[in-house]
């Protein structure tokens, strides 16, 4: 994906979001420098986006992914109960 075609979703673990960041890939082909992927905070900081960046590399890519996605899930329900106990 390229730094112009923003996602809705992360490009590793799918959690869709709007806290999206791009980062290039590591190894680019020659005159591509806007090649990477659309990262949410969990991946980029953790394994999953380097397994999206390197299949091979880890071969339970799936299961990073579904750790990334689950983490997204819970930390967005405490946001919403943390501002749910401040308005009420």
């Amino acid at each position: 994906m390229s730094r112009d075609e923003k996602s809705e979703s992360c490009d590793a673990c799918g959690y869709e979001t709007k806290e999206l960041k791009f980062y290039k890939f590591s190894v680019h082909r020659r005159g591509d420098d806007v090649s990477g992927q659309w990262l949410c905070s969990v991946c980029a900081n953790t394994m999953s986006g380097n397994a999206n960046e390197y299949p091979s590399h880890y071969p339970d890519e799936e299961t990073l992914h579904m750790l990334a996605y689950c983490t997204n899930l819970i930390l967005d329900a405490i946001k919403a109960a943390l501002k749910a106990k401040k308005e009420g």
